[in-house]
């Protein structure tokens, strides 16, 4: 059976899917019976170390049908992640108090915000 997930409201990006396969699985086989049938308009990413799948733009039905004879799948609409460099609504004072010189904001400033960093 598949699983679908859809993003948060207004997060998704729309016809892209990631698409994560059973251990067993070959994101290049599916991939090429996939792109070979017409239906993959993009491929955007494959996976094949820590799990198995791919990134793919396509409509979903076409996914779906494409999909249907593998077990274990699970496809989860791409969508955007944002990174702030300040976290509110801090659970603990200390962590308050410590990014500014006096008094608590019920925030904390992270001093370094993750930026020139790759994340895979």
């Amino acid at each position: 059976p598949h699983r679908l997930l859809q993003a948060e409201n207004g997060k998704g990006i729309p016809g892209e899917y990631v698409v994560l396969l059973g251990n067993n699985a070959e994101p290049r086989g599916i991939l090429r019976g996939l792109i070979n049938s017409g239906q993959a308009d993009e491929v955007l990413n494959v996976y094949e170390s820590a799990v198995k799948g791919f990134t793919v733009r396509m409509n979903i039905n076409a996914l779906l049908n494409g999909l249907k004879k593998f077990d274990d799948v699970t496809i989860e609409e791409n969508q955007v992640v944002l990174v702030s460099s300040v976290q509110t609504s801090v659970d603990s004072w200390g962590l308050d108090r410590v990014d500014q010189a006096a008094g608590t904001n019920g925030q904390y400033s992270y001093e370094r915000d993750g930026s020139n960093v790759d994340v895979y």
